[in-house]
């Protein structure tokens, strides 16, 4: 089964627009089709950005999202283990970047473009691929 690790952006995203790329991800992992996985970090920064970003439908959509998506909540990194991605990427995405490769997941899906996308990153990544919403739906339909 494909693996992704679903970014917050991808997640605010879908609660913005339920016809999406975004939602359609998480679509997909609700209905088990591939599996998801978000970690704490994830979680803390959905909460203090749907604060400002989301209005009441969309905060509905997030309840939502999260309680019947399927995803799979990781953590325990190590603080070298970020210090290690903060070495390519920028502090605030190191750990989710630290995640998803510590999860060992195929995907890193983000529409944080201008951090996570630089050949450095996509680099140290691998084997793990970064994409955009969009671009990974195309690649699995």
């Amino acid at each position: 089964m494909i693996t992704v690790f679903i970014d917050t952006s991808v997640i605010l995203s879908a609660c913005i627009s339920k016809i999406g790329a975004s939602a359609l991800i998480l679509g997909y992992c609700k209905k088990n089709k591939i599996k998801g996985y978000i970690s704490k970090y994830v979680l803390s920064e959905i909460k203090r950005n749907a604060v400002q970003k989301l209005d009441e439908l969309g905060k509905q959509r997030l309840n939502f999202y999260i309680l019947q998506s399927n995803l799979d909540i990781v953590d325990n990194l190590s603080l070298e283990e970020i210090q290690i991605c903060q070495k390519v990427i920028n502090s605030k995405d190191a750990p989710v970047l630290a995640a998803a490769i510590k999860n060992k997941t195929d995907y890193l899906i983000t529409y944080n473009t201008k951090d996570f996308l630089l050949p450095i990153v996509k680099d140290f990544a691998k084997p793990l691929t970064i994409l955009t919403p969009r671009k990974f739906t195309i690649l699995i339909k």
